[in-house]
Order: C-alpha cells, then structure tokens, then sequence
C-alpha cells in the first residue's frame, strides 16, 4: 500500500470514509480507529476514553444544562482525539443549543491528537479551537480555530 502522502487520492478517501462515518453516527471515529489500529503511544500511557464512556461523562455533567451565561465556555484539557468534546457537542445540541451559545477550548500534547481532534470538530461543525500544548505548564505550541469558531465568535469581535 502506497503511504498516503505519495498518493492523494488515498487522502480524498479517506475524508471520504470519515465525513461518511461522521454523518451515519456522531462519535469519536479517530479516536476508536487509532485504538483499534495499535496508533497510541501505551508506553507513554496513552489511552483514548471510548465514546459510549464520554457521552455518558457528558450527560452527567451538562444533560441538565439551562441557558443561562451565554455564550457557554468549556475547557478540556487532555482531549485526546476529541472523545469528550465531540459527545459533550453531542449532549448540547441534543438540549437545543446551537453553536452561537457555546465554544470549547480542547487542548492535547500530543500534535497526533490534536490534529484528530481538530479534523473531526470541523467535520462535525463544532466551535472549537483546539489547542498543541502542555496543559500542566501551560505552555502553547499552536491554536487551531475550526470554522465554527471562527464564524461565530472571531468575526463578531470585528
């Protein structure tokens, strides 16, 4: 098999099978894809949350959510390949918040990550920005805006 950097048209389908897997079921399909395909660092102690866990995490911690401060600001500082923040997505927009009435700031060490969790917060219209940093240190490497973001909040402060 030809790696995906000398054949772009294994790039095209692979968006493909993604923007697809997204649009049947919202979930974290990196996140199990690189679990599944031996992809995490286990000797660094990496481990992805699986999904079904998240949701239930997200249900418990906003499910009973009132619009109250908006917009709403959520922080996750490990984010992994977007586990936490895809189901808490998932759990707000089930509430009826669109996208105007809440951001969330995912951050992860990991550059891998970050551009998993990235890729599917876009894909899936989240307003994040996802951040390359230590969340210990707190020390910034890149911020990585998704469209979402930018349109509903960088442009209003124009």
């Amino acid at each position: 098999m030809q790696r995906a950097s000398k054949n772009p048209k294994g790039y095209a389908e692979a968006l493909s099978v993604l923007v697809n897997a997204l649009e049947y079921r919202t979930g974290d399909f990196l996140g199990e894809w690189a679990g599944l395909n031996n992809a995490l660092d286990h000797r660094s102690g990496q481990v992805f949350t699986p999904y079904y866990v998240s949701k239930m995490i997200a249900q418990s911690s906003v499910g009973n959510l009132k619009r109250q401060e908006i917009p709403l600001s959520i922080n996750e500082p490990t984010c992994g390949a977007g586990s936490m923040v895809i189901s808490i997505f998932d759990v707000l927009r089930n509430l009826n918040f669109s996208p105007r009435d809440f951001y969330i700031i995912a951050q992860d060490i990991d550059i891998h990550c970050v551009n998993m969790a990235y890729i599917q917060c876009t894909l899936l219209d989240i307003p994040a920005v996802v951040l390359h940093g230590d969340s210990l240190t707190d020390e910034i490497y890149a911020k990585f805006p998704t469209f979402s973001y930018s349109r509903n909040y960088l442009m209003k402060s124009r």
